[in-house]
Formats: structure tokens, C-alpha cells, sequence
């Protein structure tokens, strides 16, 4: 199982306020392939480093995290290296008032993950496909 995590996630500590979010590609072996930072700059997002959820599709590793927008709106961001260990970053359109369940995240088929949310006194499941 080892050929499945190919991300190295890391943060000094899951503090309120991370300063950054450092995601380190691996290949097969676990040896490092490239690094990305992803800055909290405070401007206009940040990337909170738990809780989060991973997953491959067509031998692809994802990353799913939560992203806060502005005015404390929370969002999804989908992350994924390309053939060259560079990462991606993809915001997913989500309703920013639910608080989701990432470790509780499944994928649903060849192309799709489900995600359950609970928002004020209701529970559900979004779904997501990806299409590229």
C-alpha cells in the first residue's frame, strides 16, 4: 500500500492559524520528487491543514482540504500532482455554510468522491465529479 501515499502531508502542528500548508510529492520508493508551499498570507483564503482527505483516482493521489474564504466562508480545495510532480490546486464550489466530513470522505466510481456535510440540524452527501 505503500505506492498510494504519494503525498507528504505536513504542518508544524494543526494550530488555529497555520502559516502554511507544505505538500511534498514522492514516487514509489517515498523518495521526495518535488515540494510546494502553500502560503497563508491572510489576504484572501487560507488552507487549513486538518482535517483532511486522500484519495487516488485512476492512479492519480488526491488531496481534499478546507479552505476558509472570505467573511469566515469555508470551501473545499481538490489537490493533485501532474505528470511532473508539479501540484495542483482546484477550489470546488460547495454551499460554504456546511461543515464537512472529510474523514468520512468515499470515492463513488471511476470518476466521483462523496463527501457527507452536516449543516444546522441536517445531514447529508455531496457529491463530486471530476471531468477534465
Amino acid at each position: 500500500q505503500l505506492e498510494y501515499n504519494y503525498f507528504n502531508y505536513g504542518s508544524s502542528s494543526f494550530q488555529s492559524q497555520p502559516t502554511a500548508v507544505r505538500i511534498t510529492t514522492l514516487n514509489n520508493r517515498l523518495e521526495t520528487k518535488k515540494d510546494s508551499l502553500i502560503k497563508n498570507n491572510g489576504n484572501y483564503y487560507k488552507i487549513h491543514p486538518g482535517p483532511y482527505a486522500q484519495f487516488m483516482l485512476h492512479n492519480t493521489p488526491y488531496l481534499v482540504l478546507v479552505e476558509e474564504l472570505v467573511a469566515k466562508k469555508r470551501g473545499l480545495v481538490l489537490i493533485r500532482p501532474d505528470e511532473n510532480n508539479e501540484v495542483h490546486t482546484t477550489s470546488l464550489r460547495v454551499y460554504n455554510q456546511f461543515s464537512f466530513l472529510l474523514s468520512l470522505l468515499q470515492t463513488a466510481g471511476d470518476n466521483s468522491f462523496v463527501v457527507p456535510f452536516i449543516n444546522k440540524k441536517e445531514i447529508g452527501l455531496m457529491k463530486v465529479t471530476l471531468t477534465e
